[in-house]
């Protein structure tokens, strides 16, 4: 009899502990034994994140697992919150600590999951060196428009064919990546680039934040297969020996008087950090920074890309009338003669606007990269302790009702003014919000318009007449991934550069 109470008490004092919610904590759904509030999710995170919101409003609650978290549905307290060096920090990304290199006090390299000093140095080393990008006689726009041009040749190859282009897109934008970064410039179906393609691929369809290995960490040893574990392992392992052999040979052919690209730079800055010791690019540790670093561009740069470029075939696919007044406009700036510049951007406010509603239609990163407040903190009214999770819900910041109209709804012209003239709306997040956006920013945005450009200048896209238009639900993970789709393509006019 006695067991049995001590037993009550301890599982008491354990509930308590760990899924009570504290004095005035954000309300949420029940709390279950070991489970927290995921129940309440469902199956899908996205309509489980909806419903919740429709019924707890614009800050709330759900534990997962014991991880005390907040979700913030709401633009006004994102931006206040976000903004603040409190809610600056990454927790513990349990799914990802053994490939990180993680330290004693479980601070780990890169930019997208490392906290303080360490993060600061390396990305405002990755921001000025991307920002200023251009090694010998080719900038950025340049790198990228050559793969502008390849990418149209590509898919001249199937031209009037119903085709699925949302693994060929990837091979452009990931092969663009990688000049960037190695001076590498490799063709389509070279073996070396369809493997970065794969690995690439499996890293973003096995990792997701809230999954159940961060929940429950001790599952990826027990069942290191069916939680996703050995496939983002061997693909992220793959991915740092592409980098390394590619380390290796920049070592050795290194010149300070010719930096040929992002290799080249990283390695100019480990050498002038060889006395510092206290350096997060110096030595071993560079090494290891590089390493994540450079897995985090692929995330960053390369799989969102594709995601929002494919969104925007179908969208435009599906409503004729955009893409004939897209391809009208493209037509009056740029003309057949050339491929369109950076320059052109300011020209092109029709364009600008498609990109930014597919932004915020398809709102890849609906949870947005989770933080965690590094001291006791308040918002909206609310209570909330050192050490909880921050999720911005950024899927329903730009679909909430109450601010955009038809939010359901494909409408760019919402991003022009009376006059015709682009108009940015503050509240259009797609690179999160705050100290802590993506790092791939200005890479995304600017291959984003020259392909975007590109692909409507040479290209009609249909989808297939004798289908009905598929019903395109989003495929949730780390963003909100473009479902497999058919679309048929055709050359516009004889096209020539």
């Amino acid at each position: 009899m006695w067991l049995f109470f001590i037993l009550v008490g301890v599982f008491y004092m354990y509930y308590k502990r760990n899924f009570i919610r504290p004095p005035n904590f954000p309300p949420g759904p029940f709390n279950y034994p070991i489970l927290g509030g995921i129940p309440a999710l469902g199956s899908n995170v996205l309509t489980g994140m909806i419903r919740l919101q429709s019924q707890y409003g614009k800050i709330f609650s759900v534990y997962m697992g014991t991880d005390k978290t907040v979700v913030i549905a709401d633009y006004e307290l994102a931006k206040e919150a976000l903004n603040k060096d409190e809610f600056c920090l990454r927790p513990d990304i349990k799914a990802l600590n053994d490939i990180r290199y993680p330290d004693e006090h479980g601070q780990v390299r890169g930019v997208m999951f490392s906290n303080g000093d360490e993060w600061l140095e390396v990305k405002r080393f990755a921001l000025r060196h991307l920002r200023d990008f251009g090694f010998g006689r080719i900038g950025m726009e340049g790198l990228i428009l050559e793969e502008v041009q390849r990418c149209i040749n590509f898919l001249k190859e199937d031209l009037g064919k119903e085709v699925c282009l949302n693994m060929k897109l990837n091979i452009p934008i990931l092969n663009a990546l990688w000049h960037i970064i190695s001076g590498e410039k490799l063709d389509y179906d070279d073996k070396y680039l369809l493997d970065i393609v794969h690995k690439v691929d499996v890293m973003m369809t096995t990792i997701d934040v809230s999954s159940v290995i961060n929940l429950f960490p001790w599952l990826k040893y027990i069942f290191p297969q069916a939680t996703g574990y050995s496939k983002t392992m061997t693909a992220y392992l793959g991915i740092r020996k592409l980098i390394e052999h590619q380390y290796q040979m920049h070592l050795r052919t290194f010149q300070y008087d010719h930096m040929r690209d992002f290799m080249d730079v990283y390695i100019q800055e480990m050498k002038s950090q060889d006395g510092n010791a206290q350096s997060f690019l110096h030595g071993q540790r560079g090494l290891e920074n590089l390493n994540c670093l450079l897995s985090d561009l692929f995330v960053a740069g390369s799989d969102t890309t594709t995601n929002t470029i494919n969104w925007t075939i179908f969208y435009l696919a599906k409503d004729l009338p955009k893409q004939r007044r897209l391809q009208k406009e493209i037509d009056l700036v740029i003309g057949q003669n050339r491929l369109p510049s950076l320059k052109d951007k300011s020209k092109l406010p029709y364009l600008e606007a498609i990109v930014q509603e597919v932004h915020r239609i398809s709102a890849l990163g609906y949870l947005g990269i989770p933080r965690i407040t590094g001291k006791d903190t308040k918002l909206g009214g609310y209570d909330i302790p050192r050490g909880t999770r921050i999720f911005t819900h950024i899927y329903h910041i730009m679909h909430d009702k109450d601010y955009w109209t038809n939010p359901d709804e494909f409408f760019p012209e919402r991003f022009l003014d009376k006059e015709g003239k682009f108009q940015m709306d503050e509240r259009s997040v797609p690179f999160g919000i705050g100290k802590r956006q993506c790092l791939g920013k200005t890479l995304a945005q600017n291959e984003l318009f020259l392909f975007v450009a590109g692909l409507f200048q040479a290209f009609n896209f249909d989808l297939p007449k004798d289908k009905p238009i598929p019903k395109m639900e989003p495929i949730p993970g780390f963003i909100l991934a473009c479902p497999p789709y058919d679309v048929i393509v055709n050359t516009r006019v004889k096209y020539s550069v």
